[in-house]
């Protein structure tokens, strides 16, 4: 279960739930992964947000992905703000050139990079041409 990726604490619960492990069972299993260093919340928060990074997510659905895992929304943020995303930004805004600035802006939106971050990031692309 845990040699593809490093899992939220919430994706194990919800898997050892659906093979019929009882409550008690699921906390044991929780704590012997913890103490074995398998299961580490901060380790699976960073490997995630560089996963999603490199799959040019922005920040805010990162985060909406990180919550819906269980994870604390001030953990999330925490490793959202030390993260530069910019450098991904850059590579969309570069590499969908011929795309008309409001179809552009809408699907960096979508990708959930912050408005401010994008227009910058535009504007800097334009004076660059």
């Amino acid at each position: 279960m845990l040699a593809a990726r490093d899992r939220a604490e919430l994706e194990i619960r919800e898997k050892l739930a659906k093979k019929g492990f009882l409550k008690e069972e699921t906390e044991e299993v929780i704590l012997k992964l913890k103490k074995l260093g398998l299961l580490d919340e901060k380790k699976f928060i960073k490997e995630y947000v560089r996963a999603k990074r490199a799959r040019h997510w922005g920040p805010f659905k990162v985060k909406l992905g990180l919550v819906a895992l269980g994870i604390q929304k001030s953990d999330a943020d925490a490793e959202i703000r030390q993260t530069d995303w910019r450098e991904p930004l850059k590579k969309l805004v570069k590499s969908n050139k011929g795309l008309e600035k409001r179809k552009l802006y809408s699907k960096l939106s979508r990708l959930g990079f912050p408005s401010d971050l994008i227009k910058s990031e535009m504007k800097c692309e334009e004076q660059d041409d």
